[in-house]
C-alpha cells in the first residue's frame, strides 16, 4: 500500500489525466496461501464485526465500487472488520 501522503500527492499531479488512485487496505482477507487453521481462527476471533477472515469476493466487490466511483480519489479503504492489528 501506497503511504497516505504519497497517495494523496498522486491523486492530484494525476488528477489532470484523470486518473483515480485510491486504494485499499486488505489486511485480513482469506487466501490460498493462508496460514494454518489455528492461526486463521485466532485472527478471525479479534475481528470485531463480523468475527471472519474477508472472503475474496467482499474485495472484489469493493474494488469494483472504487474503479466505478469516479469521485472517489485519494483515499484508501479499509477493509478490514474495524480490526486493529498491532505493529509488528
Amino acid at each position: 500500500m501506497v503511504a497516505v501522503p504519497a497517495r494523496r500527492m498522486r491523486a492530484r499531479r494525476f488528477s489532470s489525466s484523470s486518473v483515480n488512485c485510491s486504494s485499499l487496505a486488505a489486511r485480513t482477507a482469506r487466501t490460498v496461501d493462508m496460514m494454518p487453521p489455528p492461526v486463521q481462527e485466532s485472527l478471525a476471533a479479534s475481528i470485531p464485526f463480523p468475527s471472519r477472515l474477508g472472503r475474496p469476493e467482499e474485495f472484489a466487490e469493493t474494488v469494483g465500487f472504487i474503479l466505478g466511483n469516479r469521485y472517489l480519489n485519494g483515499e484508501t479503504i479499509r477493509l478490514d472488520g474495524a480490526v486493529r492489528l498491532a505493529p509488528r
